[in-house]
């Protein structure tokens, strides 16, 4: 049961557009409060463990190889992921071409 919430929550929350920290974090406090209850949060804990994970490279550069991809596939016309998202960049790209 909670790897099933766990794992539909970051699924959830990374189709919602949220960044993979805010996710894992969200979803790890959700977890957390579900097993624990409300009461018993190890706050020195998490704040440990946010103050060494902060500089983390692979979870910092998780959410711009996605937007790399998206951001590649959007120059090749193949558009499509999600063209609203990038209707504008695209116009911005097609604009930075005709000036140049």
């Amino acid at each position: 049961m909670i790897i099933a919430v766990f794992l539909g929550g970051l699924v959830l929350l990374f189709l919602l557009g949220f960044g993979a920290p805010y996710a894992i974090g969200l979803v790890s406090l959700l977890v957390l409060i579900m097993t624990r209850g409300i009461g018993n949060i190890p706050l020195d804990m998490m704040a440990t463990k946010l103050a060494f994970s902060a500089n983390n490279f692979t979870w910092q550069s998780f959410d711009r190889y996605i937007f790399d991809i998206k951001f590649i596939l959007c120059l090749d016309d193949i558009r499509s992921i999600d063209d609203n998202t990038f209707d504008m960049l695209h116009e911005i790209i097609q604009t930075a071409k005709r000036q140049n």
